[in-house]
This record gives structure tokens, sequence and C-alpha cells, in this order.
């Protein structure tokens, strides 16, 4: 492989566990820390871009799986599907952290855009 594409992959992998951990989980699924709107918009987009959807759905899906893991109503399927690419159990979702999330024009916008975001990204 180019060295160029080497490139892209570490860039990507780093991308995605940052959009992952950082921008998902601890912003806008704990609201561990604040930040500018910049940095919002941005991570906002970045979990698009490494496919995750939109931040709306991974903070529901995700605050099920805490109120409910390791039961039958937890979000995660971790049956051997798990080691090859992530699926979700037909639950019902938890709402009750996203009431704030929910407001945000940024969240609300990146939400129904989603596929827009990802098929501009991938055109790029």
């Amino acid at each position: 492989a180019s060295p160029f594409w080497l490139l892209a992959w570490a860039a990507g992998h780093i991308l995605g566990g940052l959009a992952i951990s950082v921008a998902l989980h601890r912003y806008f699924c704990h609201s561990s820390f604040e930040t500018t709107r910049f940095w919002h918009w941005a991570m906002a987009l970045a979990s698009c871009i490494v496919v995750q959807g939109s931040p709306l759905a991974w903070c529901i899906a995700h605050q099920t799986h805490h109120a409910r893991r390791d039961t039958k109503g937890d979000t995660h399927d971790v049956g051997l599907s798990y080691l090859f690419w992530k699926t979700y159990n037909d639950v019902p979702m938890v709402h009750w952290r996203l009431k704030q999330a929910v407001k945000d024009p940024v969240l609300q916008f990146v939400h129904r855009y989603t596929l827009a975001v990802i098929a501009v990204w991938v055109g790029i």
C-alpha cells in the first residue's frame, strides 16, 4: 500500500476514535464538558463522517444501553456478529436524558441531514 493510503487509514481511525469516544460518548451523551460553537458543529458532523449516524440516535441507543445493560432490554447485540459490525436489538429506547439535546438546532440539523453529510463527505 502506498504511504498516502496508510496515512489516510490511520487518520480515519484516529478521527473515528475521537468522534465516538469524545464527541458522541463524553460530549453529546454525558455532557462531560463544554466547548465552543465551532467544536460543537465539528463534533456533530464528525459523528456522521465516521458513519455512526446522527448524534441524537446514537445517544438514545447508548443511554438505553446504560439503563438496561446486560439484560434482554440492552440495545447492543453481543453475538458473534458484534466482532464484525455493530447491530442493535429492537428494544424500546430511553429518551429521558436527551430532553436538552433534542432542543439543540445543530443536532436537529445533523439528525435531519445525516445521509447528506455522509454523501458530501464521500464525494469530497
